[in-house]
């Protein structure tokens, strides 16, 4: 969805529901928990999850019901380890800083079974529409990186097509009508 929007911020216009609402709602201090609700791993294969919450920094996470092998830093959220029997865990989440405290709960499903942890992430599909620039790409790119509601948050790649390869030319899919991409044009993107 593009959109124009007169929140204050130092620049004309905001080009997507996502960078006005990131602009229009700024952080609260205390915690909120605010991640999956449940997350998959395979028996006997390394756990790579952190839990996210929202809220001033430092804070300090604690959890309980974790099964044999698996392991939670207090002070990062991040859960590691390895699990080698199956199984629903239920695991009591509580997050705390000088503001108060968040509690929830995450189910650990430990298993064989397709798609343990349901699809997620964030898709912008067109919502820069014709305005797509490297600069907003990057903005983006960077934005994502540094939430700190995020911890261990990652960009995985970046895909851009339409006007970002063909600027003029919107919808342009013949090879002749599209610039070549530079590699290094991306680096910077993903650092």
């Amino acid at each position: 969805m593009n959109v124009k929007s007169s929140i204050p911020t130092g620049r004309e216009t905001l080009y997507s529901a996502a960078e006005a609402a990131a602009v229009a709602m700024p952080e609260a201090p205390a915690p909120r928990l605010n991640g999956p609700r449940i997350f998959g791993a395979r028996p006997g294969r390394p756990i790579v999850f952190s839990i996210a919450a929202a809220g001033e920094r430092p804070m300090r996470f604690e959890v309980e019901g974790l099964p044999a092998g698996a392991k939670m830093d207090p002070e990062t959220g991040r859960l590691s380890g390895t699990v080698t029997t199956p199984g629903s865990y239920a695991v009591r989440l509580r997050v705390s800083n000088r503001h108060g405290t968040a509690t929830g709960q995450l189910t650990l499903e430990v298993g064989e079974r397709h798609t343990l942890t349901p699809p997620m992430g964030w898709n912008s599909w067109n919502c820069w529409g014709g305005a797509v620039t490297e600069e907003k790409v990057l903005q983006a790119a960077k934005a994502y990186r540094n939430r700190t509601d995020c911890p261990g948050a990652r960009v995985l790649g970046v895909h851009v097509e339409g006007p970002y390869f063909s600027p003029g030319r919107p919808g342009a899919h013949w090879p002749h009508l599209i610039r070549r991409p530079d590699p290094r044009e991306y680096a910077a993107w993903l650092e």
